[in-house]
C-alpha cells in the first residue's frame, strides 16, 4: 500500500464512530481498573501508616474526587461528542479527545502514594488502559482537528501499529491498495 492511500485510510479510521467508540470503550476500561483499585485499597489499607497524614494529593479519596469524576465526565463528554459527530459535528469529539489527550499532565498533579500500598499489577493495568486510549483520543484530536504535520499520520511511533489488513476495512467500493 502506497503512503498517499494510507495516509487517506488512516484518517478515514481515526474519524470512523467505530474507532471513536473503541477509544470510548478502553476510558471505560481504565476507569473499570481505577474503581477496583481504589476498592483494593479502601478494603485492605496500610496498617503501618496513617494515610490521613499523606498529603491530601496522595490520598485515595483525591483520585475518587477528582481523577475518577474527571474520568467519568471525560467519558460522558466523548459519548456525547461521538452522538454529535454522528450529526456531522466534529467540534465536541474534537473537545472531549483534546481533553483525554492531555490526561497525564494532569494526573501529574496528584500524588500516587497510595498505589505503593497495592500490588503494582492496579497501577500498571490502570496506566495501559489509559494510555490506549489517549493514544487513540490523540489520533481522533490530531484527524478532526487537522493538526497532523505533513505525513506525521504515518509515524507507527505517533499512531500506534495499524495493519495494512485493518486499514482495507476502511477502503471505498471500487478503490483498490
Amino acid at each position: 500500500m502506497d503512503d498517499a492511500l494510507r495516509k487517506q485510510l488512516l484518517e478515514r479510521k481515526f474519524q470512523s464512530h467505530e474507532y471513536m467508540e473503541e477509544m470510548r470503550n478502553s476510558l471505560q476500561e481504565a476507569i473499570d481498573s481505577l474503581v477496583v483499585a481504589l476498592q483494593q485499597f479502601h478494603a485492605n489499607p496500610p496498617k503501618d501508616e496513617e494515610c490521613q497524614q499523606w498529603q491530601k494529593a496522595d490520598w485515595p479519596e483525591t483520585w475518587e474526587e477528582r481523577v475518577l469524576k474527571n474520568l467519568r465526565g471525560m467519558h460522558k463528554s466523548i459519548s456525547e461528542g461521538i452522538e454529535q459527530h454522528k450529526k456531522g459535528d466534529t467540534s465536541y469529539i474534537r473537545s472531549a479527545t483534546g481533553s483525554l489527550h492531555g490526561v497525564f499532565g494532569n494526573l501529574d498533579n496528584l500524588g500516587w502514594k497510595w498505589w505503593g500500598h497495592l500490588s503494582s499489577d492496579f497501577e500498571n493495568d490502570f496506566r495501559q488502559r489509559l494510555a490506549r486510549a489517549r493514544d487513540m483520543a490523540t489520533n481522533i484530536w490530531w484527524t478532526t482537528g487537522g493538526y497532523w504535520a505533513p505525513d506525521e499520520i504515518l509515524d507507527e511511533q505517533i499512531t500506534g501499529l495499524i495493519s495494512e489488513a485493518d486499514l482495507k476495512r476502511y477502503l471505498k467500493p471500487g478503490e483498490a491498495p
